[in-house]
């Protein structure tokens, strides 16, 4: 009867130490794909910084060339205005500083 039991403690010991070599090699299985999966967070983290940071730069990009271009044309309306301006003053000037001249002197 004691050496059943001895061989029952004995087995017991076994699948004790069985067990616990089971739990320690899923346990290092584990961390080995939580590594691999923070890993691959990390590439898609990156991946997707680098996909953003370049479609902001393209928009960026774009508007600073829409921009450019409506400030150009601005620019150059402006320009006629002024050029219309400084051509009126000097055809008109006379005639126009005579009428002001009147209408002062009328008052």
């Amino acid at each position: 009867m004691e050496l059943q039991v001895d061989n029952i403690i004995t087995e017991l010991s076994k699948i004790d130490s069985s067990s616990k070599d089971i739990i320690e090699s899923s346990n290092k299985e584990m961390e080995a794909c939580n590594k691999e999966h923070q890993k691959r967070i990390e590439e898609f983290d990156k991946s997707l910084k680098d996909k953003l940071t370049s479609e902001l730069e393209e928009i960026k990009n774009d508007i600073n060339k829409t921009y450019d271009e409506k400030l150009a044309v601005l620019e150059k309306e402006t320009d006629k205005q002024i050029q219309q301006l400084d051509e009126d003053y000097k055809k008109n000037h006379d005639a126009k500083l005579e009428m002001m001249f009147n209408n002062l002197t009328k008052a």
